[in-house]
């Protein structure tokens, strides 16, 4: 077995991304079954006050697969929080059947998890990604596409800004109406790492830096405010908006139809009262980022 210790100087500013007491853990085995595959390497990043390091573990003999398993327990104390890749379905998984086997003691009882491709998978589409693996997710943050998949994972961190973004992360700084558009501008607590877009016919969302600019366009001097939750609701063609399925009951089968993501909205119509008033505008802007979340 080989345990190396690489200086991760070149990726300082990724260095605050990464918490103290968390690790990044990712390995390779030679196949998905782990009854007929050995590991072939465990990849860890951590950091202390100063830098980042990986430490990189590989078997060399067959044999040595124990010895490295009870190197990554010792090394695993250290840590509170592991962070992962789709590691809930595959590398956790796998190293925890690896110590039954072996009749070794569990180190992941106790600790947090993190697994990315969990937390960010309702950002893919909104992010024009073609797929949600690691590959995609580093090359859209930050055009990484020659990384191991460990540095990919620190990398990708930056996607935090964003998840933070559409967990209410934000406050409105201005609100404004013109002509048949209202614009709404947001301060963000966590900075993105650069401009990201996007566009339809109804909405356009710039994220740049610390700021998030919203645009909504009225029809007929209404808004539309949708339901995520649209299992929930009846979509009504001869209104054009749809309602709940409790009060869908008192309407003809004919005059309704099942809600999809692109329908679930009703109507409100645009007043002073409705720029004016923070709380109101605050509760519409975020059914508006669940919408495009959603995607």
């Amino acid at each position: 077995m080989k345990n190396e210790m690489i200086s991760l100087s070149e990726l300082t500013s990724y260095q605050a991304l990464l918490k103290q007491g968390s690790v990044i853990l990712d390995i390779t085995a030679s196949g998905r079954y782990w009854r007929t595959s050995m590991l072939e390497a465990i990849r860890l990043i951590f950091r202390d006050d100063t830098h980042l390091t990986e430490q990189i573990l590989s078997l060399e003999e067959e044999q040595d697969e124990p010895a490295m398993l009870t190197l990554l327990e010792e090394i695993l104390i250290h840590f509170d929080e592991v962070i992962t890749f789709n590691g809930s379905s595959f590398d956790i998984p796998h190293l925890k059947r690896k110590y039954a086997a072996y009749g070794m003691v569990d180190p992941f009882p106790g600790k947090q998890f993190r697994d990315l491709y969990l937390e960010y998978k309702d950002y893919a589409a909104l992010l024009g990604l073609p797929s949600r693996k690691l590959a995609d997710y580093a090359a859209f943050a930050v055009g990484d596409t020659t990384s191991d998949d460990a540095v990919k994972t620190l990398k990708i961190l930056s996607l935090d800004s964003i998840s933070a973004f559409f967990s209410g992360s934000w406050t409105l700084a201005d609100a404004q109406k013109d002509g048949d558009h209202l614009y709404y501008t947001l301060h963000t607590y966590c900075p993105f790492f650069h401009r990201i877009s996007f566009q339809d016919q109804i909405f356009h969302l710039i994220l740049d830096r610390q700021t998030a600019k919203l645009s909504v366009l009225l029809v007929d001097g209404k808004v539309r405010r949708y339901y995520t939750n649209y299992k929930d609701y009846y979509y009504l063609p001869l209104e054009g908006y749809s309602i709940h399925k409790s009060m869908a009951v008192y309407v003809q089968k004919t005059h309704k139809e099942k809600a999809v993501r692109q329908n679930c909205f009703n109507l409100v119509s645009y007043s002073e009262a409705f720029v004016n008033d923070p709380d109101r505008i605050r509760s519409y802007i975020s059914s508006v980022l669940q919408f495009l979340q959603s995607r």
